[in-house]
């Protein structure tokens, strides 16, 4: 009896020994919400986003700056976190310090940049869990030019309700301007989980519904 008790007793702080390690384990491994906020950077009130009503709640997230360096010559995709990105053809930046900026303005010619321009880019997840992206300086682009955003968003790339809207700066709405100029109505990549649409300026975008 006391060589069966001893065994049973072994195998018994073996199995807490294995249970106390995997419960370790995992509240190692689990994920942190902190790791999306490494920047520092704070979401600004006035880039979130229509309510949506046909996306998800969530706490605006965010997920990334990064900089990027236009060149006046060359056309460039560049990543801008989160999946997303943007092409941006040769000699099509208007030059900010030149050109005007405005709804009124995306059709009327420019002078463009002769120098390399840096551009922030900030992207986070807003309250409607949706993408969104701002770019600054505001810049706007050769009218005869095509340049490109993709935001990726899995959910609404299969929903032709959701667009890619202009979000202006300083501003708490966002606009589909789709509904003015059909040259930049919203594409879906389902196969990739994009919206994408040709974009004649910068500032903000996000994805929203109608």
């Amino acid at each position: 009896m006391t060589h069966k008790f001893r065994r049973l007793a072994a195998l018994s702080f073996s199995a807490l020994v294995i249970f106390t390690a995997a419960c370790s384990d995992e509240s190692i491994s689990a994920p942190s919400i902190g790791n999306a906020r490494q920047t520092g950077y704070t979401v600004p009130a006035d880039f979130v986003g229509p309510t949506n009503p046909a996306g998800p709640t969530s706490p605006a997230v965010d997920t990334g700056i990064t900089i990027i360096k236009i060149k006046p010559t060359s056309s460039t995709t560049y990543s801008i976190g989160g999946g997303h990105k943007v092409q941006i053809a040769a000699n099509s930046v208007c030059d900010p310090t030149k050109s005007t900026y405005g709804s009124t303005e995306w059709d009327k010619p420019c002078v463009t940049i002769t120098t390399t321009l840096t551009v922030t880019v900030k992207s986070w997840v807003n309250p409607d869990g949706r993408p969104q992206v701002h770019f600054s300086p505001d810049l706007r682009f050769v009218p005869t030019k095509i340049n490109t955003i993709w935001l990726n968003d899995k959910a609404a790339s299969s929903n032709p309700l959701f667009h890619i809207s202009w979000c202006e700066t300083g501003k708490s709405t966002c606009k589909n301007e789709a509904m003015d100029d059909i040259t930049v109505t919203t594409l879906y990549d389902k196969l990739n989980g994009n919206l994408f649409r040709r974009v004649k300026h910068f500032s903000g975008y996000t994805v929203t519904a109608d």
